[in-house]
């Protein structure tokens, strides 16, 4: 909500309104942005987490109106991005976990979300390469953002943890996060002695869990109020550019 917040903000500084809708999946969200930019319904558009293919981006190009993003990656000819950082994120994470007074890790498991999302693959890519510069071991488990997998990643943990003596998990969102410590207390493991748990991201949730959760924190709203900006931009006849985000700090709490 931060982040809609801050655009809308920006956005009213011009006079202009954000029009959302919640659609089922992205090739619906594709659907009905043809249909809007048909209908002249909006003067442009912003994009959210870009997939590796992505059916919007044809039909954001073809509609020739102004388009800005939240990518880890440029998109294209014609879309203004706010750059994410996904590499220095992933490192700020890593030197919190091994720079930190709790010692060092030889291995690690990072609990990641669905691969067809573009920055869970420069998170995976990035994670693999640091941990391989330091000669550090680690495990990537695969989730679809859905609870019930929270059993599934347990089992994989626990094994994991027995043959490599893992003790410091990275989790893609807070959401996940969360269940995983409500399983690993399930399991009479005690966080962050037994295991430690960071999000990568990061939102009131992570103050109410037990123990808080430690997790990688950013300005939302003043992103949200970046990416209002630079549609602003465009609608306003400016030329396509880049902005790089600030890649947050890491919050750190009770979990790590």
């Amino acid at each position: 909500m931060a982040f809609v917040a801050g655009m809308e903000a920006e956005l009213s500084r011009s006079d202009r309104a954000l029009l959302m809708q919640i659609v089922p999946d992205v090739d619906a969200e594709a659907a009905l942005l043809g249909r809007w930019a048909a209908e002249r319904r909006v003067d442009g558009f912003v994009l959210m987490d870009p997939r590796t293919e992505d059916p919007r981006l044809s039909v954001v190009t073809g509609s020739g109106l102004p388009a800005a993003a939240m990518s880890c990656a440029p998109l294209g000819e014609g879309i203004s991005t706010l750059l994410v950082d996904e590499t220095a994120r992933v490192r700020t994470v890593l030197s919190h976990l091994l720079d930190g007074a709790r010692g060092s890790h030889d291995h690690l498991v990072y609990i990641a979300g669905p691969p067809e999302f573009l920055h869970v693959e420069h998170r995976r890519s990035a994670l693999a390469a640091q941990c391989a510069e330091r000669g550090i071991g680690v495990t990537v488990l695969t989730s679809d953002y859905r609870q019930a997998s929270a059993s599934a990643w347990m089992r994989e943990i626990l094994a994991v943890r027995e043959r490599t003596g893992c003790r410091a998990v990275i989790v893609d969102n807070e959401l996940l996060a969360a269940q995983l410590l409500v399983a690993l207390v399930g399991e009479g493991l005690s966080v962050p002695a037994d295991l430690s748990v960071t999000a990568l991201e990061n939102s009131i949730l992570c103050t109410v869990t037990d123990p808080p959760l430690s997790a990688l924190g950013r300005d939302v709203a003043e992103n949200g109020r970046q990416l209002a900006r630079l549609l602003v931009d465009r609608v306003q006849g400016g030329p396509p550019r880049s902005l790089a985000a600030d890649p947050g700090t890491v919050l750190a709490r009770g979990s790590s």
